[in-house]
């Protein structure tokens, strides 16, 4: 989940925001989760993967298993301040690995990547395409 992983180095004098996924470590360096400016920017990330994302925990095959969803608990996101008609699409059937269920897409591109990487496949043209 792009994004969910920024935090703050505590000795950067600009107060930028660094993704912790992709800074390599070294030693002595602090890197503060507990930053507000951060913590709000992932909350922020969330609520916006949620905006068109069901809140149907309880029934996915992924319950419990679900980097969402724990993204989720761990920033507080309870409601959904987006009052408008969530996007809908037809679920798409990827080939014998991958059965792509759209309206749980939060547009990660792990099935892109993996179709591509792991399942030697040249198809994911049909993805996004509902």
């Amino acid at each position: 989940m792009c994004g969910g992983s920024n935090t703050k180095n505590a000795e950067d004098t600009r107060g930028r925001l660094v993704m912790s996924c992709m800074t390599p470590a070294t030693d002595g360096t602090f890197i503060s989760i507990d930053d507000e400016e951060a913590k709000q920017f992932r909350e922020s990330v969330v609520e916006w993967l949620m905006t068109n994302h069901p809140h149907d925990c309880p029934v996915c095959e992924e319950g419990g298993n679900c980097h969402l969803q724990d993204m989720t608990v761990m920033t507080g996101h309870s409601f959904r301040r987006y009052r408008f008609t969530k996007r809908t699409h037809r679920n798409q059937d990827l080939g014998p690995f991958i059965s792509h269920e759209m309206n749980r897409c939060i547009a990660c591109y792990r099935c892109v990547r993996y179709y591509k990487d792991y399942a030697d496949g040249n198809r994911s043209g049909r993805l996004w395409r509902a």
